[in-house]
């Protein structure tokens, strides 16, 4: 895969009874992300996020408008991953079968979901079930997952919420490092814009539903970088002092 270019021209949920109960999630949404980004996604709640994930998955193929790969492949053509907010791992499998379960044969002779947990630190519990994981260590098996397939593109929609501050940052120090020890092009939602100035190379700011693209900042500072570092910091208040969006409480 190369880039992945959004021509969104926009996105209903119809209601079949009653027409005007339509909803108009995405409209006249444009966005391109070069290949190896990692691309944050700041948004109102409600705006049209994860419906825009799911398009750019191909979990939602009704749309008006086009998702291209690399031109004008299409999105079924291309190797992708996707994490959720909750880890969806399989109860009846331990940690190294949950990652196991999206490899192929070659792949898991080649030990990847191993090499994988063991950076993430979870090589004494490959044998666990999830359900003798803390929440925590069950994000970390996901995360896992997801990048044990070496994805084009993986899919990250606000992966880390709800989790205690010194785990969700352990957990983003972990992304960065398994990002670049394997590239891949990175969509990652969040509503927390210290999370996407530390993660990103560029923050893509949505309006109200339907979404639209209306503000895009792009973060040139070098990695490893700082989670409460005064440049993150800077660079958040710059954000804020020059964009009224924020400051009416539009994120």
């Amino acid at each position: 895969m190369k880039n992945i270019s959004i021509n969104i021209d926009k996105k209903i949920f119809l209601n079949p009874k009653e027409k005007n109960l339509s909803h108009l999630a995405i409209s006249k949404f444009k966005l391109f992300i070069p290949k190896g980004e990692f691309c944050s996604i700041i948004g109102p709640s409600g705006c049209g996020k994860t419906t825009l994930l799911n398009l750019i998955s191909g979990l939602d193929n009704s749309l008006k408008g086009s998702i291209n790969f690399n031109k004008n492949q299409s999105i079924s053509s291309a190797k992708l991953a996707y994490m959720f907010q909750t880890p969806r791992l399989l109860p009846w499998l331990n940690v190294l079968e949950n990652v196991e379960i999206v490899l192929s044969s070659e792949q898991k002779k080649m030990s990847i979901s191993k090499d994988i947990l063991s950076i993430m630190g979870l090589e004494k519990f490959i044998n666990y079930y999830p359900n003798k994981l803390s929440g925590g260590m069950q994000r970390r098996v996901a995360l896992a997952r997801s990048f044990a397939t070496e994805p084009e593109l993986l899919i990250l929609d606000e992966p880390f919420i709800s989790l205690d501050q010194p785990i969700a940052e352990m957990l983003r120090e972990m992304l960065i490092k398994l990002w670049t020890k394997q590239p891949t092009t990175i969509i990652f939602v969040t509503h927390d814009l210290n999370e996407a100035i530390y993660l990103s190379d560029r923050v893509v700011f949505l309006s109200k539903a339907p979404a639209k693209v209306i503000k895009e900042v792009k973060i040139n500072f070098a990695r490893p970088r700082g989670f409460k570092s005064k440049k993150i910091t800077t660079i958040k208040n710059k954000i804020i002092s020059e964009n009224k969006f924020i400051l009416k409480g539009e994120l």
